[in-house]
């Protein structure tokens, strides 16, 4: 394969490696082994408990991650040790392969029909910061709550394999990067095909090692990080390579954990250097924006319609043609829907909400998104705050003017369609569970 020392070099310089990644063996059943990511359905464990009684004992990611529904549950400590076994054991009895030297093509087909592509790479942790002034070419887009960090830490401590699902975007309006490699995709060895349980749609993903492919995602990489191209695009050379999607608070902790065993004496080489993710065009069409909601529980709802009002917001006796309007807010309560309009259209709705909702004495605060979700919220008799969505082309040009977006501004689509665990990396040297 084309990945000589020129190659290698030049991949360096724009943070990225080739991934030496994992994948299951043949005979494993796909359907069972894919898992989607831990930090979704965290307030329905139901989902979670369906998910355990649909894998019964094949082998699953379900028995390498831990599920953020069972954050609060009292044998936390034992899921991780468990993991951690698990991730052992795949690797001494066959489960897990060497899926070749190369990139990893993944063609993700959604429910409705929608395909995402998008290319696994390993991304250099020492070019990446999550912190709020970061000038980093991989960099957060929304605020990283470093309050959980430690429990992905947890996780990742002591754990020989990574299983990603963190989406990193990439600005390729020209569509240099991934789109060729799709043109292609059938010259490429099939590694993975499969569909996805509960509504996931289908995923399939092809070995990326010709010396020719390989050298177009080097050149397509070398000119996305172009600073006189981004300055033509953004009026600023401050590139922002790969700005992180989706998985950002398991990158950061991902970057906490590299700086944990580089203090401990480890070489640059070090696996835990490097984070495996999937890019992702920012112009893709399988790349939809949602925004994610906030749900209260209790307060009244009187107390969040005057908290709304005391902050700029606006009651709309009625509503046309506000499903794309950035300043509109919809309060959905147990038995009512009223929208606000807000006054200030310098800031996110997004973050006017949150500022009000930290205002509020609530008992607990979580992060919903469709229309489903809000019905059941309500159902449950909180109160929604339905936010608008957020224009992709607000992205980059928001995080250069102002930093990290807040939490939880938006969602790469609705649960089922963020990342399935499938690929896996080595962590530790010697890919045997030894630091």
């Amino acid at each position: 394969m084309g990945s000589s020392n020129s190659i290698t070099e030049r991949l360096e310089k724009v943070a990225v490696r080739i991934p030496d990644a994992l994948i299951p063996a043949p005979g494993v059943d796909l359907q069972r082994w894919a898992v989607l990511a831990c930090d979704q359905h965290t307030s329905a464990p139901e989902y979670w408990r369906q998910v355990e009684q649909f894998v019964g004992t094949a082998p699953s990611t379900l028995r390498c991650i831990l599920p953020e529904a069972y954050l609060e549950s009292g044998d936390v400590d034992d899921r991780i040790d468990s993991a951690h076994r698990t991730m052992r054991r795949y690797l001494e009895d066959g489960t897990l392969g060497y899926a070749g030297d190369g990139f990893i093509l993944v063609r993700r087909t959604l429910s409705d029909g929608t395909v995402r592509d998008g290319l696994m790479v390993s991304l250099d942790l020492e070019q990446y910061d999550f912190r709020p002034d970061s000038r980093t070419p991989i960099r957060a887009t929304e605020s990283t709550i470093v309050e959980r960090i430690p429990p992905r830490m947890r996780i990742r401590n002591g754990a020989p394999l990574e299983f990603p699902h963190i989406l990193v975007l990439v600005d390729d309006a020209e569509e240099t990067l991934i789109e060729p490699l799709i043109r292609r995709r059938e010259s490429f060895r099939k590694l993975y095909d499969t569909s996805l349980m509960f509504d996931g749609g289908h995923v399939g993903g092809y070995l990326v090692a010709e010396e020719s492919a390989v050298e177009q995602v080097t050149g397509a990489l070398e000119t996305l990080a172009d600073p006189d191209r981004f300055s033509e695009r953004y009026g600023t050379n401050e590139v922002i390579l790969f700005p992180v999607g989706d998985g950002n608070h398991s990158l950061a902790a991902a970057r906490r954990y590299w700086e944990q065993v580089k203090q401990g004496g480890a070489s640059a080489e070090h696996p835990a250097r490097f984070a495996l993710v999937e890019l992702v065009n920012l112009r893709g069409a399988g790349l939809p924006f949602h925004p994610i909601h906030r749900t209260v529980s209790g307060v009244d709802p009187q107390d969040a319609t005057t908290a709304l009002e005391s902050n700029g917001f606006r009651r709309q006796s009625r509503v046309t043609d506000t499903a794309d309007d950035a300043s509109v807010v919809a309060l959905h309560t147990p038995d009512n829907v009223v929208h606000f309009r807000s006054e200030d259209d310098t800031t996110l709705a997004v973050a006017q909400v949150d500022e009000l909702i930290a205002e509020l004495d609530v008992g607990k605060v979580d992060y919903i998104h469709g229309p489903e979700a809000v019905r059941a919220a309500t159902e449950r008799g909180e109160s929604v705050f339905v936010l608008p969505p957020l224009n992709r082309d607000q992205l980059l040009p928001t995080v250069l003017e102002n930093g990290a977006l807040p939490r939880k501004a938006f969602s790469l689509g609705r649960a089922e369609d963020k990342r399935y665990y499938l690929e896996s990396r080595h962590l530790m040297l010697g890919g045997s569970g030894v630091q």
